[in-house]
């Protein structure tokens, strides 16, 4: 999984009457401009080798027609394959929001765009030494051609999207805890027969969470606990 981060930027201005923009600053054009200069972070500033995702996941400013407001809020989603690179987009962020703040009429020091970086999830990276283990165990537990190694190589099914999500999950399990090895693996959950079916006929699916058509198979849910347990018992006889 890549690193994730979440940050929150919220545009101040004097704000004013809808009929009279020359006289007020206006945050809704500062988080507009932001939210376009912001895709250009990844396009043209980050190293093309590595992955880097930056999505603008909330808009939010005024509550009426004609009365330009004080503030606009966003809240920004980061994915980044190094801590290098995150720190690089975080600044980057702070750079052109500061900038466009003050190009359109936020100069004072006190107007600055408030951000705020909420935590952060470093990439996981699976330890090989764990892999090799797991792929022993899931092929004693007759479950090792099941398993799917690279994501990219499942075509059409949006999976390959599995390597861009971030979890902080998986850090907070071995956060201060030195020479601590691990590694992270997905539990398919999508209904076979749905699945065939949508293939068959050449429609999308299964779909990636936080989608609203999201489908899960119940059924995956003992399958799961079957995994982990015999991966856990591993662990314990050793």
């Amino acid at each position: 999984n890549t690193g994730s981060q979440h940050i929150d930027v919220t545009f101040h201005a004097s704000g004013g009457h809808g009929s009279s923009p020359h006289v007020a600053t206006d945050p809704i054009i500062m988080a507009g401009a932001a939210i376009v200069q912001y895709q250009t972070i990844v396009s043209r500033m980050m190293d093309p080798t590595e992955t880097s995702v930056l999505t603008v996941g909330m808009v939010q400013a005024g509550d009426t027609y004609n009365v330009i407001p004080t503030e606009a809020r966003l809240k920004l989603k980061l994915h980044y394959t190094t801590l290098e690179s995150g720190e690089k987009m975080v600044n980057s962020i702070k750079r052109i929001s500061n900038n466009i703040a003050r190009t359109y009429g936020s100069t004072s020091d006190d107007m600055m765009p408030t951000i705020d970086v909420r935590g952060y999830a470093p990439p996981v990276v699976n330890s090989p030494e764990w892999m090799t283990r797991i792929r022993k165990v899931l092929k004693e537990a007759d479950a090792a051609d099941k398993a799917i190694t690279d994501a990219r190589a499942i075509e059409g099914t949006g999976v390959h999207d599995l390597e861009v999500s971030g979890s902080d999950d998986a850090f907070a399990l071995i956060e201060g805890i030195e020479g601590v090895q691990g590694a992270y693996i997905f539990i398919g959950s999508a209904p076979p027969d749905v699945y065939a079916a949508a293939n068959k006929e050449g429609k999308e699916f299964p779909f990636f969470m936080h989608q609203p058509n999201y489908m899960i198979d119940l059924e995956a849910i003992p399958y799961g606990t079957k995994i982990a347990t015999v991966l856990a018992l591993d662990v314990l006889e050793k």
